[in-house]
């Protein structure tokens, strides 16, 4: 029960002080004596501060050996990754999934390897342990054989990117990690979701990705460079691509602009680098997209109609490139009935562009 107390006009809520482990452990022990087979245990955020590896083993003992999902992320939770990783290899041999995001775990990356070759677990996500460091192991790319979601977001890491990842995978997290050195050139063939952003990584981009399978791509804010290859425009099952932050080259691959499902399309670049060439003209395959932003590039030519008539746009970003045309060309692309759903448009910074006031009738004024 939550206490309230009246303090000089004010209220003030104290909330009760979270359950200590052994009385947690209780718990456990009374509903796996009752069931005998407590599967799914999920306490994130509850404000559990003890010794992780310390506590793993009566509390694994108090779940059962058929626990599959285990849940502690958002505590205060701290040990060696190591010794966290024994504990559960011997106490939870059927743990499918492990959410142990935004805690304090420290130890080396590579200590885990056990963990992610087990052939029951599916899912790992340590993000947010900052005390994690390390080189990204390996095994990684060699050992996991059922571990399809790997999330590693804001671990200490040093040390390049690994030449490839396990087969297995189909969700990689790691942004903000510290990774240096080249993109892998390979991926599994059924990834649907890449996240590498805020690293420093540098070089081309891969050559290919798997195009029937990817919905989500994230490589901001790298040091990235050379072109975009066609392939990626090709993509079809893609819904948010982001590309923004790096140092790219060349033409922005036509296949986008007939992407069923992409809502969110970033190639924003790093002030006076960029993209060149015109923006391909036919855009009314992009039905879902919704957002739009190729910022600080060198992009000329007039702004397609069938952009701005897209019917899904809402944010629209072109500023700081070589644009022609004006806003009477811009006035004449959108509906008339007011069904256009466009809120943001930024055509800033393109000194070819006229943007000389309309008069009020054409609903730009």
């Amino acid at each position: 029960m939550e206490r309230r107390e009246k303090d000089d006009g004010w209220m003030r809520v104290r909330r009760p002080s979270p359950p200590p482990l052994s009385h947690t452990l209780t718990l456990l022990k009374h509903a796996h004596h009752s069931t005998g087979a407590l599967q799914d245990l999920r306490l994130p955020s509850v404000g559990l501060a003890c010794d992780l590896a310390a506590a793993l083993p009566p509390l694994l003992e108090s779940a059962g050996p058929a626990l599959r999902t285990l849940d502690l992320a958002g505590n205060g939770l701290s040990g060696d990754v190591a010794a966290v990783a024994a504990a559960l290899g011997t106490g939870a041999p059927a743990l499918a999934a492990l959410f142990l995001a935004g805690n304090g775990l420290t130890g080396d990356l590579g200590s885990a390897c056990g963990l992610a070759a087990s052939p029951a677990l599916l899912s790992l996500d340590l993000t947010g342990n900052a005390g994690i460091s390390g080189a990204l192991p390996p095994c990684l790319a060699t050992e996991p054989r059922a571990l399809h979601t790997l999330r590693l977001g804001g671990l200490s890491l040093a040390g390049s990117a690994l030449p490839g990842w396990a087969p297995s995978l189909t969700r990689i997290a790691a942004p903000g990690c510290g990774l240096t050195g080249e993109l892998p050139q390979a991926y599994p063939l059924r990834l649907v979701s890449l996240d590498l952003a805020r690293n420093g990584l540098a070089g081309p981009l891969p050559p290919a990705l798997p195009a029937t399978t990817l919905c989500s791509l994230d490589l901001s804010a790298n040091a990235l460079a050379g072109p975009i290859p066609p392939g990626y425009g090709e993509a079809k099952a893609a819904t948010a691509v982001s590309l923004a932050g790096n140092a790219l080259e060349g033409v922005l691959p036509a296949g986008w602009a007939y992407c069923p499902r992409l809502r969110a399309l970033d190639v924003s670049a790093q002030a006076g680098r960029g993209l060149n060439g015109s923006l391909h003209t036919d855009w009314a395959g992009a039905a879902a997209l919704r957002s739009f932003n190729a910022s600080r590039n060198g992009l000329w030519g007039p702004l397609p109609p069938s952009l701005l008539a897209a019917p899904a746009l809402s944010s629209l970003d072109l500023s700081g490139n070589g644009l022609s045309g004006g806003l009477a060309d811009v006035a004449a692309s959108l509906p008339r009935d007011g069904a256009s759903l466009l809120r943001r448009l930024d055509l800033s910074g393109n000194p070819g562009f006229d943007a000389s006031p309309l008069p009020s009738a054409s609903g730009l004024a």
